[in-house]
């Protein structure tokens, strides 16, 4: 099942089975991400935010895409906690 974001770009929610690496552009499809996944594992944002380890309020601007300017470790933890790892890859490199 695939879901769009507000852009209109397609989101695949399924990421435990999807294994394609996940080109982000901006904060606002980051947030579509991590809120596609936090819904996926079936987790609403008070309970995300505890078992993330943030607050409520930042989990929420993230998933909006409005917390641009979040700290990287920050970022970095809560992909890691929601089963995400980060690859860096040049875009002359990559294959779509």
């Amino acid at each position: 099942m695939q879901v769009a974001n507000a852009a209109g770009r397609m989101l695949m929610p399924e990421f435990s089975q999807y294994h394609e690496p996940i080109i982000i552009e901006d904060a606002k499809y980051l947030g579509d991400v991590i809120r596609v996944r936090r819904k996926e594992l079936n987790m609403s944002l008070d309970e995300a935010s505890l078992r993330l380890g943030v607050g409520r309020r930042l989990l929420l601007e993230l998933e909006r895409g409005e917390r641009d300017g979040a700290a990287f470790g920050t970022v970095m933890t809560i992909l890691h906690r929601l089963g995400f790892d980060l690859m860096l890859q040049t875009r002359s490199t990559r294959k779509y």
